[in-house]
């Protein structure tokens, strides 16, 4: 960890633009409103104006490209010090903290996943909480914070580093920003110790104090561990000068400060001062302060996942799934949405991801024989049965894996769970009236279809007001309630969602003239089913966080689409995505409104090929396609949209594929070919005609129905008709005048 001064680099146009001045405003508004509406409600925030490429890049060349707090550069994204909602102190959050900062150019940082993830929206104090809307130099005043800030406080101060790569605090403060952050967690050290023995080389090669004074100044701010080098630089300086009975200059002085005292030092005076870094010679009497060390059980968990490898598991011979890294200009964990055909293995995919990362002790609870998992070859393939195996890769290392032996006699693997994991089948609802059972719905919907979700009111009716009102911010986002509607507890009839009533006066104004309450149960089928599996996923996720908004974990859901109206499936999934952002949710469905709310990468697409299920890969882009686009894309694979249509095109393909054609058949081809051509319209435009002239040039059939292209084919012809549209181009071009 740098110290780094923001003013050093011109703030991003983009948060000074009228559009931020609008959305601070929007803020202040929120936050104007009184404190119950306040409670059940999140802060405005657009993460457009903090995850800009212009703010982004500001940030690159202010931290060269390096995390903030551990100076590591893998996957560094836009996050706030302060964080935007819900800064904690332990489990008690403040949720309105600090939203008015987000757009606040000092607050943002670089900072990479594991440090994000560890640090989430903790912010533990000394003390109380600046009061809301406070200028950003007043908070600062106000507060003690314990996290230490690399573009606010100075590092050296509170932290100090040995030879072997540790990182030791020197205050409480600094203990307390070592252990929020876990600045000694493995890989760090290693990187760390690393950068430090390659110095400790050149000090040790060094046949002269003017070779060692070289290889001091040649650190630099853009090379690996620069801020622990430099810490470990001055203490090197602080000890040479020790050594030589000189006073101790400031670190911001280090560089002239080295010149002065290699001027008379001798090489014993080098080597006593460097053989002084390999410990800390009296470790202060620090103390992890409080807030810090109220670390949650869900932190030994090792979700998200980055890689699912399945091998001969149910129908599954061997299948491989990859989730993007991050997502595209936003934060939160990425998801997967699969496609495909009925028995192309979607539910099975769900399935193995369950009970993999649910540990053997579990798995083996539910109503499933290991036995019916174990892939069956096909008759007559010769291939013995092999024993299934499903293996999870995590994006911070380690991996969860679930064995069943070829006799399908039990499950093997790890035996606690590795996620915090949910799983729910295509059939989700809740028995209207039944307020008993109020155990958690849990995995078990996914392998059992007569499994019922509890009843929504039985676990809401019976938090506390705060928990509550958390589940309440994180559910209107999912149900989309409009500003002037809000949750209450009816001890009669539930939870309500309450609207506020207008009446026209005789001047044809609206007023308000009173309330209307709707319980849950009122609600349409997919509304309640919608409501049911959010509320059962939040009783999961609920204390595994300081808030919901930063709960991590595993969601699966079979068919996502069920009951849902059209609106509905637009936004289901950016609505789970928007209220629970940091929850993988993985999905099936065959509705392609349900993609709306996925990221391109998110999408997978399976097919089947005779006995075997394969994977569609470099898939067309998902975002800005029309349902009608989806359907005749390879996401879904229909040739048209129209049944009459497709049958016809079916049967095209059919003859296309075959080798050998009677004269029937043929004549048949081509007629079907000459009716599809006037059924389907490719376009009018000169741009069309130039490509339908090109893919008959490069002898590609327009009604290949898109899941037998594969995706090497599809690269394949893109390259083949940009040549041939550049011979075209080129023809025309020599016969113009």
């Amino acid at each position: 960890m740098r110290r780094v001064q923001h003013n050093s680099t011109p703030v991003p146009l983009i948060l000074g633009s009228d559009e931020a001045a609008k959305a601070r405003a929007e803020i202040a508004v929120f936050l104007d409103r009184s404190d119950d509406e306040r409670s059940t409600r999140r802060a405005p925030l657009q993460e457009r104006f903090f995850r800009s490429p212009e703010v982004r890049q500001s940030l690159e060349h202010l931290f060269h490209g390096k995390c903030a707090y551990c100076e590591d550069r893998s996957e560094v994204f836009v996050e706030h010090h302060r964080p935007p909602a819900n800064a904690s102190g332990g489990r008690k959050s403040a949720p309105d903290h600090y939203s008015w900062l987000a757009y606040e150019w000092e607050n943002l940082l670089l900072i990479c996943a594991a440090c994000n993830r560890r640090k989430a929206s903790r912010f533990p104090l000394r003390g109380s909480r600046a009061p809301v809307l406070a200028e950003f130099d007043e908070v600062r005043a106000r507060e003690t914070p314990i996290l230490i800030d690399p573009g606010y406080d100075r590092p050296e101060r509170h932290l100090a580093f040995t030879i072997d790569g540790r990182c030791h605090p020197r205050t409480n403060r600094g203990a307390g920003t070592i252990e929020l952050l876990e600045l000694n967690r493995p890989s760090l050290i290693k990187m760390r110790e690393h950068e430090f023995r390659r110095f400790t080389s050149g000090v040790l090669d060094a046949n002269s104090p003017a070779e060692v004074l070289a290889l001091m100044l040649s650190i630099e701010a853009d090379q690996e561990c620069y801020g622990a080098l430099a810490i470990l630089r001055y203490r090197y300086a602080v000890e040479l000068a020790k050594v030589q009975r000189l006073p101790v200059f400031a670190f911001d002085d280090t560089r002239g400060g080295l010149g002065v005292l290699h001027a008379d030092a001798s090489m014993r005076h080098v080597n006593t001062a460097f053989s002084a870094l390999g410990t800390i010679d009296v470790e202060p009497q620090v103390n992890v302060p409080s807030g810090v060390v109220e670390i949650p059980a869900w932190r030994g968990f090792s979700a998200p996942m980055r890689r699912v490898e399945i091998r001969n598991f149910k129908a599954i011979e061997s299948l491989d799934l990859e989730f993007p890294v991050h997502r595209k200009d936003r934060g939160g964990a990425t998801c997967m949405m699969i496609l495909g055909e009925n028995a192309t293995g979607k539910s099975s995919i769900l399935e193995a991801i369950a009970l993999t990362l649910a540990g053997t002790k579990t798995a083996s609870t539910f109503p499933v024989s290991p036995r019916e998992l174990v892939r069956r070859p096909p008759p007559g393939s010769g291939q013995g049965r092999e024993p299934a195996r499903v293996t999870i890769f995590f994006v911070e290392g380690g991996t969860a894996e679930l064995r069943i032996p070829v006799d399908g006699s039990r499950f093997e693997g790890n035996e606690e769970a590795s996620a915090n994991v949910q799983a729910y089948g295509s059939r989700r609802f809740f028995l209207k009236g039944r307020r008993k059972r109020a155990k958690s719905g849990g995995m078990r919907g996914l392998f059992d279809p007569l499994w019922v979700l509890p009843h929504p009111d039985l676990w809401l009716g019976k938090l506390e007001e705060d928990a509550f009102r958390e589940v309440a911010r994180a559910l209107r986002e999912i149900l989309g309630l409009p500003d002037d509607s809000d949750f209450r507890r009816d001890p009669a009839q539930g939870v309500l969602i309450v609207s506020k009533a207008t009446h026209a006066n005789a001047n044809g104004v609206y007023e308000h003239v009173g309330e209307t309450g709707i319980s849950i149960e009122q609600h349409s089928e997919g509304y309640r089913s919608l409501s049911a599996t959010a509320v059962d996923v939040m009783r999961a996720m609920l204390g595994s966080a300081p808030d919901l908004a930063e709960a991590e974990g595993v969601v699966l859901i079979d068919e996502i689409e069920t009951h849902l109206h059209p609106r509905w499936k637009m936004r289901v999934m950016a609505a789970l995505r928007t209220a629970l952002p940091k929850v993988q949710f993985i999905a099936t469905t065959h509705d392609p409104l349900c993609l709306r709310g996925m990221d391109d990468g998110e999408v997978q697409v399976l097919v089947r090929d005779q006995d075997t299920i394969e994977r569609l890969i470099d898939l067309p882009s998902v975002t800005g396609m029309r349902a009608e686009q989806l359907l005749t894309s390879e996401f879904f694979g229909l040739g048209s949209t129209d049944p009459e249509t497709d049958s016809r095109l079916i049967r095209y393909q059919n003859l296309a594929s075959r080798h050998h054609l009677d004269d029937d058949e043929t004549a048949e081809k081509a007629e079907l070919g000459q009716q599809l051509q006037r059924e389907i319209s490719v376009g009018n435009s000169f741009a069309d005609q130039i490509f339908v002239e090109a893919l008959r040039r490069a002898d590609i059939d327009p009604f290949m129905p898109p899941a037998k292209v594969g995706a090497k084919s599809r690269r394949d012809m893109v390259e083949t008709l940009l040549g041939e549209i550049d011979s075209i181009k080129a023809g025309f071009a020599r016969s113009r005048p």
